[in-house]
């Protein structure tokens, strides 16, 4: 029996590559949220630009739900 290993399954994107580290610059400038929060949307989108971006966008539109305590 032969063991698999990850280059034997097909990569949609390294959130460890350069393109990733960019496309997250990328969202930063267009949404204006910080780069963690950027990197962290287009990881959880596996690294769809337009997904992340409509969410960035939309969670920085919403309403605040309720009251906050500090």
């Amino acid at each position: 029996m032969e063991l698999l290993t990850a280059d034997d399954f097909p990569q949609t994107f390294d959130f460890r590559s350069k393109q990733f580290g960019d496309d997250a610059g990328a969202l930063m400038c267009a949404s204006g949220c910080a780069h963690d929060l950027c990197r962290q949307e287009l990881f959880i989108a596996e690294g769809n630009y337009e997904e992340a971006l409509a969410v960035l966008i939309g969670a920085g539109q919403a309403a605040p739900q309720g009251s906050t305590l500090h």
